[in-house]
């Protein structure tokens, strides 16, 4: 089954896979390692992955269960632990030499939302009352 133009849930013998393909192998290697680095730091939200370079593509074991819900609060939380933790590897592994930058996170986020914007015609629908309360 198709979820994005390069990401798939693929079957096999042994139960479902995430299949992601990348279009440069650059970024795959960067995936890849900060995988293996969070790894190492014991990071408790890391799951095993496979990469093939030839082909620029990881696969996962499909992950069931419950996809989150923004709406509801307890989810929010998760993912803010989650994404904590995540940053507080920063004490432990110094993510600039490994050739991570700091975002600039007003910039990105000022692009998100021009993004957001410019597909108004087609979101406003799909949010419904919802868009008003995020851009009026």
């Amino acid at each position: 089954m198709k979820l994005k133009s390069n990401c798939y849930r693929i079957q096999d013998e042994q139960g479902y896979l995430f299949l992601k393909r990348y279009e440069r192998e650059n970024v795959l290697r960067k995936v890849k390692m900060v995988h293996d680095v969070l790894g190492e730091v014991d990071f408790p939200y890391v799951e095993p992955i496979d990469v093939d370079f030839e082909k620029r593509q990881l696969t996962q074991r499909w992950m069931e269960g419950i996809p989150a819900n923004y709406r509801l609060p307890h989810h929010r939380k998760q993912v803010y632990t989650m994404l904590k933790a995540l940053h507080a590897t920063k004490h432990h592994v110094d993510w600039e030499t490994k050739g991570l930058q700091q975002l600039d996170l007003k910039r990105k986020w000022q692009a998100r939302i021009r993004k957001f914007q410019a597909n108004e015609a087609v979101l406003r629908p799909i949010l419904q009352h919802d868009y008003d309360l995020i851009f009026e």
